[in-house]
């Protein structure tokens, strides 16, 4: 019976222990969001997902999806840094400042955040199911 593996390159059956796997994942999805690939988003995006925005209010993937698509949500960059990384068997978390421009609802935020993404291995891939967003003054 073949092994089937991963985008990257790791069997299906146990998710990676290499940070750098994860961050990469990580920079994939920020670039995904930037470019509106919703293809790549659906693959790193776990349809449980929930953003808590930097106002604190939380809101489900449907709905950021649902902005992102119809226009009303733009996000033009996201340059993320002082990255880091952990792994807990199958759970994954990210930390990084980025400096963003994001449009909503035709409103320019230009904001340094800091951003903590919760992965969890589903399906043979990292999954995003919690982003958190902070915005730092």
């Amino acid at each position: 019976m073949a092994k089937h593996s991963d985008s990257l390159g790791h069997p299906n059956q146990h998710a990676p222990t290499d940070v750098d796997d994860l961050l990469e994942v990580n920079r994939k999805r920020i670039r995904a969001l930037v470019a509106a690939d919703f293809e790549t988003l659906e693959r790193y995006v776990a349809d449980d997902m929930e953003y808590v925005a930097g106002d604190g209010s939380v809101h489900p993937k449907v709905k950021v999806f649902a902005g992102f698509r119809d226009g009303s949500l733009r996000l033009e960059k996201q340059d993320p840094y002082a990255e880091s990384g952990r792994i807990y068997g199958d759970t994954g978390i990210t930390s990084y400042r980025a400096d963003s421009v994001t449009i909503h609802d035709s409103k320019r935020i230009e904001a340094t955040t800091q951003c903590t993404s919760v992965y969890v291995w589903r399906d043979a891939r990292w999954q995003l199911v919690l982003q958190h967003n902070t915005f730092v003054e």
